[in-house]
């Protein structure tokens, strides 16, 4: 009896740690999803809409190799730059320039714009998104944050819209890439980017980004569509 009580504890021991080890794999992955629900949710609808189409070989040719491999350079280099400090120098610099709070944000948001037009707009935001948090927590106005990231992230797509070559119907244009692009979060890969971003530096305050975010970019949007309005009957 002694024996087989003996012979009996290993095998117990074993699937406590297999439950726990199981329970480590659960946790880490809701963690994960509750840090990357957009990603989590974009992930899941594509998931279930390619279903529609039977999956084949021309799957492979859904996938913009060239921007992908132009966002890991870009990200690859910001990284490298965050770790040499480059960020935090330049950020320095531009306090000390304009000094006011409120001319350092408008630089900020003129500095995206300008980079917008020399790379696209998502490859601009990953470069001075960072560059927008540095400037912010040297002068510790990181209640700013939130306000600054969604003016960058406007002026970054507002390049993108009035860059745009390939057609003459500018009104079609605005309403058709505005509506998502600018509107809503979801739409536009610069305005993820943007969450992300704000999201790594103020977990806790996703929802009120969401809304300001919304009120901000939706009054865009009508300010856009008035001046297409406008546009149009002149």
């Amino acid at each position: 009896m002694r024996r087989a009580i003996v012979q009996g504890h290993p095998q117990k021991n074993h699937h406590t740690h297999l439950h726990g080890y199981i329970y480590e794999i659960l946790m880490s992955v809701g963690v994960f999803i509750r840090k990357n629900v957009v990603m989590t949710v974009a992930f899941a609808a594509a998931f279930i809409t390619s279903m529609i189409v039977t999956p084949d070989a021309k799957y492979l040719y859904y996938f913009d190799f060239k921007t992908l491999t132009c966002l890991f350079c870009v990200l690859a280099v910001v990284c490298a730059l965050k770790n040499v400090n480059f960020f935090y120098i330049i950020a320095q610099k531009i306090v000390r320039l304009f000094g006011n709070i409120k001319v350092c944000i408008l630089a900020l948001v003129y500095i995206t714009f300008i980079g917008s037009m020399l790379i696209a707009n998502d490859m601009a935001l990953l470069t001075f998104l960072p560059l927008g948090y540095f400037v912010l927590s040297s002068t510790g106005k990181t209640k700013h944050m939130a306000f600054t990231f969604i003016m960058q992230n406007i002026a970054a797509n507002l390049v993108s819209i009035f860059s745009c070559q390939f057609t003459e119907n500018y009104s079609s244009l605005l309403v058709g890439v505005n509506i998502g692009g600018a509107g809503t979060l979801i739409a536009s890969l610069a305005s993820l980017i943007t969450f992300r971003e704000y999201s790594k530096h103020n977990p806790d305050k996703k929802k009120s980004y969401i809304i300001l975010f919304s009120l901000f970019n939706f009054g865009f949007v009508i300010v856009l569509t008035i001046i297409m309005k406008l546009f149009g009957n002149t």
